[in-house]
C-alpha cells in the first residue's frame, strides 16, 4: 500500500475548510432568513373560528378549527367546512391560504366556484399530494359565505384541520417563512452544506475510497433538509406543483435510510464482525431498495400511492436503528477508546428519530396534528448528527491514514535495499512469482559489478558502497519504470521485466554501456563496469518454474564475465 504525505496537508485543509463551513452557515443562514412574523401576523386574518363542518354524515356547528378533531378522514371521505366571511377589511386583492392533505379540494364563495384543485386526478384515484392552496378572493368577498370542500384521497388521510388564512400574497409569503424561520435555515443549511460537501467528495472519491462516507454525510444532510422544507411547506415556494412537492417529500423519506446505512458499510461488514450482524445489514440495506422499487412501481401505476406504504417505512427506519445502534454498543465494550462520536451521533439519532417517529405517529393516530400539519423537528438533530459524523469520520480518516504511514514506512523496510534504495531480493522473489503465476511472457537482467571484493579490501567499505550507490543510479537511468530494480545482494543485482515481449535487451545492454562509460569518462575515482546475463521464460522448458529463469539469466551473466578479455581497473 502506498502513501503519500501529501494527505495529511489535504486532510488538514479539508477539515479547516468543512468546520469554516459551518460556522458561517450557522452564523450568515439565520441572519439572512430572519423576518418579521410579529408584524405580518397582525395584517392576516385567520379564520379559526365560526365554521360549520360536515364530515360525511356528521355535522359540526359553531367550532374553531384548530379545536376539532375529527374521527381519522379516509379514502372517499368528503369533509366540507363552511363560514361567513369578515364583513370588511382593510386590504383589496386578498389572498385566502389553505392547506390540504392528500385531497382535491374545491372552494366557493356564495356558492360560485373560485378555485378547484385535483378533481380530476381524484376521479382516477391518483396521488393528490400534500400542500397550500392560494386562492385570489373577489373584491367583494366581505360578508359573503366561504365552502371549503375536501376530497379525501388516501386512507388515514388527516384528522385535524388547518387554519385559512387571508392576507395579501407578500404578507402570506412572509408569515410562512417567518413561522417556520428556524426550520428554514436549518434546512438550508444542512442543502448547501450537504451539496458543496457532496461535490467535493465525488471529485475525490476516485482518489481516496474514504471519501464515500463524507459522501454519505452529504446525502443525509441534503434528504434531512428537503424532507423538513416540504414538511413546513416551504417547498413550495420552490416547486410549484403539489403533487411534485408530494413526490418530493416521501422519496426524501423512502431513501433517507440509505445514505445512513452507507455511511457504516464498511465499519459494519469487516469481516471481524459476527456474521448475523453482517447478514442482517445486507438484509435492511437490500430491502430498504426493494422498498424503494416497491413504492415507485406501485406509485407509478396508481396500484398503492405513498402514503400507504409509509407504515412499512417507519418500521424498517426502527430496524436500521436497532441494529446500528446493537453494532456501536458491541463495538465500544471490545474498542471503547476508539468509538466516542460513534456513541455520540448513534445517540443523536436514536434520540431524534425515535422521537419523532413517535411524535408523528401518535399526533396522527392518537392526538391529531397541530393546526392540521405536522412541523418536524429532525432538522436540528440531523445537524447536531452531521456534525457528530463529521467529527467521527474525520477522526477515521486521520487514523486511516496514520496506519497508511505505518504501513508504508513498514513496507519499504521490508523491501528495500538501504544502502542504494533499491527492492531487495526479497521483493524480487515476491514478484517474479506473482508474474509467473499470471502467466506472461517475463524476463529476467542479471548483473554482477565487477571488482566490489577488490575495492573493499583494498580501499575500505565506504569506496565499495559509493560504487554500489553510483552503479544502482546508472541502472535506474537505463531501466524504464514497468521493471522492477532490485539488489540481490553484495554486489549482484536483478531485473525483472514484466513484457518481455515488448523489451529490447540488446538495446538496453548498449544504453547501459553507454551511460557506464560516460561515467567512468568523468569519474576522478571509481571506474565501474558490470557483466551482464538475459533470459526469458521461452528460453526455458514448459515444465520449469520461474527459478530457472533466474538460473539460465546468471549462467548466461557468468559467461559473459568470462569472456570479457579486459576488465577496467576499479580505481584511477
Amino acid at each position: 500500500m502506498n502513501y503519500d504525505m501529501r494527505n495529511d496537508s489535504f486532510l488538514k485543509k479539508f477539515i479547516r475548510f468543512i468546520v469554516a463551513l459551518l460556522a458561517f452557515l450557522a452564523v450568515v443562514v439565520p441572519i439572512l432568513f430572519r423576518t418579521g412574523v410579529d408584524e405580518t401576523s397582525n395584517r392576516l386574518i385567520k379564520l379559526d373560528d365560526g365554521w360549520t363542518v360536515a364530515h360525511n354524515d356528521r355535522i359540526y356547528e359553531n367550532v374553531r378549527v384548530d379545536e376539532l378533531k375529527l374521527p381519522l378522514v379516509s379514502q372517499g371521505d368528503v369533509v366540507q367546512m363552511s363560514c361567513t366571511l369578515p364583513e370588511n377589511a382593510d386590504f383589496l386583492g386578498a389572498t385566502l391560504s389553505a392547506t390540504c392533505h392528500n385531497s382535491a379540494v374545491e372552494i366557493l364563495v356564495d356558492e360560485k366556484m373560485i378555485y378547484s384543485y385535483g378533481m380530476d386526478l381524484y376521479a382516477r384515484k391518483q396521488f393528490l399530494g400534500s400542500g397550500t392552496h392560494q386562492v385570489t378572493l373577489p373584491n367583494d368577498f366581505f360578508g359573503k359565505q366561504l365552502v371549503i370542500r375536501i376530497y379525501v384521497g388516501e386512507r388515514a388521510a388527516f384528522s385535524t384541520l388547518a387554519t385559512p388564512v387571508i392576507g395579501t400574497p407578500e404578507d402570506i409569503t412572509k408569515h410562512t417563512i417567518g413561522a417556520n424561520r428556524a426550520q428554514l435555515a436549518v434546512s438550508l443549511f444542512l442543502i448547501v452544506f450537504g451539496l458543496m460537501l457532496g461535490i467535493i467528495t465525488l471529485v475525490m472519491l476516485p482518489t481516496q475510497w474514504w471519501f464515500f462516507r463524507l459522501f454519505a454525510i452529504a446525502m443525509f444532510s441534503i434528504l434531512v433538509g428537503c424532507w423538513t422544507m416540504c414538511c413546513s411547506n416551504l417547498m413550495q415556494f420552490f416547486v410549484d406543483s403539489i403533487v411534485a412537492k408530494g413526490w418530493f417529500e416521501y422519496m426524501c423519506v423512502y431513501v433517507l435510510p440509505l445514505p445512513f446505512l452507507a455511511y457504516y458499510y464498511e465499519t459494519i461488514t469487516d469481516k471481524e464482525n459476527p456474521g448475523f450482524i453482517r447478514i442482517l445489514y445486507y438484509t435492511m440495506f437490500i430491502g430498504q431498495i426493494v422498498l424503494i422499487g416497491a413504492a415507485l412501481a406501485l406509485q407509478l401505476t396508481d396500484t398503492l400511492h405513498f402514503p400507504r406504504l409509509l407504515p412499512i417505512a417507519h418500521v424498517m427506519m426502527s430496524v436500521d436503528i436497532i441494529l446500528i445502534i446493537v453494532f456501536v454498543i458491541r463495538n465500544s465494550i471490545t474498542k471503547p477508546r476508539e468509538n466516542l462520536m460513534h456513541i455520540l451521533s448513534m445517540g443523536l439519532i436514536d434520540l431524534f428519530v425515535v422521537f419523532e417517529l413517535l411524535h408523528y405517529n401518535l399526533n396522527k393516530y392518537l392526538f391529531g396534528m397541530p393546526n392540521g400539519s405536522y412541523n418536524s423537528t429532525i432538522c436540528y438533530g440531523a445537524m447536531l448528527v452531521v456534525f457528530a459524523l463529521m467529527v467521527d469520520c474525520c477522526s477515521d480518516i486521520g487514523n486511516t491514514i496514520l496506519r497508511q504511514a505505518k504501513e508504508s514506512v513498514f513496507e519499504q523496510m521490508a523491501y528495500t535495499d538501504e544502502l542504494t534504495g533499491l527492492r531487495n531480493r526479497r521483493y524480487f522473489d515476491q514478484e517474479i512469482q506473482k508474474v509467473a503465476k499470471a502467466g506472461g511472457m517475463f524476463g529476467v537482467v542479471s548483473m554482477d559489478m565487477n571488482h566490489l571484493k577488490y575495492m573493499n579490501d583494498t580501499y575500505g567499505h565506504d569506496m565499495g558502497d559509493e560504487a554500489l550507490i553510483q552503479f544502482s543510479r546508472i541502472l535506474e537511468q537505463v531501466f524504464s519504470e514497468d521493471a522492477i530494480l532490485c539488489r540481490i545482494g553484495g554486489d549482484e543485482f536483478n531485473v525483472l521485466i514484466n513484457n518481455a515481449n515488448d523489451f529490447s535487451f540488446e538495446a538496453k545492454h548498449e544504453l547501459l554501456m553507454k551511460k557506464l562509460n560516460q561515467w567512468n569518462a568523468k569519474s576522478q575515482s571509481i571506474l565501474l563496469s558490470t557483466a551482464v546475463g538475459y533470459a526469458t521464460r521461452a528460453d526455458v522448458d514448459k515444465e520449469e518454474d520461474e527459478w530457472e529463469v533466474c538460473r539460465v539469466a546468471d549462467s548466461r551473466m557468468y559467461e559473459c564475465k568470462r569472456a570479457q578479455k579486459q576488465i577496467d581497473f576499479p580505481l584511477k
